[in-house]
């Protein structure tokens, strides 16, 4: 004869069987999905030293190419939207004259491009200086296509992004860099 007690108690395990091998499955996958996010944004954290040097050298490429005797030697902080598409430098030459070199991401007819400006802080507007390309005919070609008031706009906008968004260094971070050198 048939106990109906037995197959409720098994109806019962096997479904708590069932949600417990869904609760592992889900856990494993949430687990693997925060390791990844984990491992990304380590990553990125360790990267953006070697971006914010790979953009300096960048300014100071364009900066020697075009025979400007300024050298980009430390990174500015800047809170602004635009930090994706714009990076800014201190700059000083021989005689001591600062100024902040700014690589932007400038749109012309062959795509974004990053283009280099000097800015100095009584200056309404920054000065462009190059395009970051190397010699030849793309950058000819470039140069020549660019659209002037695409330039002039990145020209008249950096000194608002440098006068009004500069994050002032901390006192401890002073200190950490000098500990480090």
């Amino acid at each position: 004869m048939l106990d109906l007690d037995d197959i409720g108690e098994n109806a019962e395990s096997e479904t708590r069987a069932y949600y417990k091998t869904l609760l592992i499955k889900g856990g494993i996958f949430c687990a693997s999905l925060a390791v990844v996010f984990g491992i990304l944004v380590v990553s990125a954290f360790f990267a953006n030293r070697s971006w914010k040097k790979g953009l300096m050298a960048e300014v100071q490429a364009v900066l020697e190419k075009n025979e400007s005797d300024f050298v980009p030697y430390e990174y500015v902080r800047v809170k602004s939207n635009l930090t994706v598409g714009i990076a800014v430098f201190r700059c000083k030459n021989s005689k001591g004259t600062q100024r902040y070199g700014v690589i932007s991401r400038v749109s012309t007819l062959y795509g974004p491009m990053a283009a280099v400006y000097l800015y100095s802080d009584n200056s309404p507007s920054a000065d462009f200086v190059d395009f970051v390309l190397p010699e030849g005919s793309v950058h000819d070609r470039v140069s020549d296509a660019s659209i002037h008031s695409q330039i002039d706009y990145w020209g008249k906008k950096i000194p608002h992004v440098v006068k009004n968004q500069i994050i002032p260094k901390k006192k401890n971070e002073t200190k950490n860099r000098k500990g480090r050198k």
